[in-house]
C-alpha cells in the first residue's frame, strides 16, 4: 500500500498552489509571509493526501477478493491510475491544504489579538 512518487509530487504542487492562492485572496494575509503559507500548504497537502490514500485503499481487499478491475480497451490491460481511490486523494489534498491554511491564519490572528 505505497503511494506512488507521482502522487507525492502532485501533493507538493497542490500545497504550493494552495499557499500562493491563499496569499493572494485571503483577507489581511499581508501579515503572513508567502513562504510560511506555502510550507503550511505543502505539509497539509502531504498529510491529507497520504492520509486519504491510506483510508481509501482499505477497499483494495474487496477489489482483489471479488475481482473488480478497471479495464481498458484491451481485456488484459488494467489501468491502475483510473481507480477512484487514487485520484480522489488529490481532491482530499487540496481541500486539506486550504482548510489547514485557513486554520493557521485564524489561530495566528487570534494569538495576535490576545497580545494587543
Amino acid at each position: 500500500m505505497a503511494v506512488r512518487i507521482e502522487y507525492w509530487l502532485a501533493y507538493i504542487i497542490i500545497g504550493i498552489i494552495a499557499g500562493l492562492i491563499s496569499k493572494r485572496y485571503m483577507i489581511e494575509s499581508e501579515k503572513l509571509s508567502r513562504g510560511r503559507l506555502v510550507i503550511v500548504g505543502v505539509i497539509a497537502a502531504l498529510a491529507f493526501g497520504v492520509g486519504s490514500s491510506i483510508l481509501l485503499q482499505f477497499g483494495r481487499i474487496y477489489e482483489t477478493r471479488y475481482g473488480w478491475r478497471y479495464k481498458g480497451a484491451d481485456a488484459n490491460l488494467v489501468l491502475a491510475d483510473l481507480r477512484p481511490d487514487l485520484w480522489l486523494t488529490l481532491i482530499g489534498a487540496a481541500i486539506g491544504a486550504l482548510v489547514a491554511i485557513a486554520a493557521y491564519k485564524l489561530l495566528r490572528d487570534r494569538e495576535e489579538g490576545f497580545e494587543a
